[in-house]
């Protein structure tokens, strides 16, 4: 069940104690917390997991993860307003936390500029009968170089740009896996969807011959 959360604007958050700066991004005019929900629910989270440990290696060590929560601002006398909040959480002191969090702001507040115009996350459906262990050796199958030529010829100049790819069999409900495709490429995001479909293409093609 969702909880609405309705705060009396303040720039502090006191938690256990201390003030903590809350790191928040506006949501687009016209949006409630609902709104804020579904498009974190359409965002590539597992991407930008990968964009934010790439930037922050040392929060992988630090056990750092984020949250973002969309929040319901309700100062005395004024309309409602809503805002992202995003918070690095630890079990550890980490120096970077507020830098951490301000980088995933940042990205939101981009993506945020045409929301309608975020590109969907891609996913390929693994046969029936697999587990992700099988799911993985299926990857383990394909030809990889192949898959590399026909990126080349697809994309002419693609190896000149430095992007970090990842294909991950994730479960969707008891028994019902995909393989998420994740390409990622310095926030060219329309970029990173063309080179996305076409490695998935590629799997559903390969997966018709084995």
């Amino acid at each position: 069940m969702k909880i609405i959360i309705i705060i009396i604007l303040t720039t502090f958050l006191i938690s256990c104690g201390d003030a903590r700066v809350m790191t928040l991004v506006e949501l687009p005019k016209g949006w409630t917390d609902e709104h804020g929900q579904e498009f974190i629910e359409k965002m590539d989270l597992r991407k930008l997991q990968y964009i934010v440990y790439k930037k922050f290696p040392e929060a992988i060590t630090n056990q750092v993860t984020f949250n973002i929560m969309p929040l319901v601002f309700s100062p005395v006398g004024d309309e409602k307003n809503y805002k992202y909040e995003i918070r690095a959480i630890s079990n550890k002191s980490w120096g970077k936390s507020k830098e951490f969090e301000n980088f995933i702001a940042n990205y939101i507040k981009e993506l945020l500029v045409e929301p309608e115009k975020m590109p969907p996350m891609v996913f390929v459906k693994v046969p029936q009968g697999h587990s992700i262990q099988s799911a993985q050796q299926l990857l383990q199958s394909l030809n990889m170089q192949k898959l590399r030529e026909r990126l080349s010829k697809a994309i002419p100049g693609i190896e000149k740009t430095p992007m970090l790819t990842k294909i991950i069999p994730v479960e969707v409900k008891p028994d019902v896996f995909n393989f998420h495709v994740i390409v990622v490429a310095n926030f060219q995001h329309d970029f990173e969807y063309k080179v996305e479909q076409h490695i998935a293409d590629f799997i559903r093609e390969s997966l018709k011959t084995t």
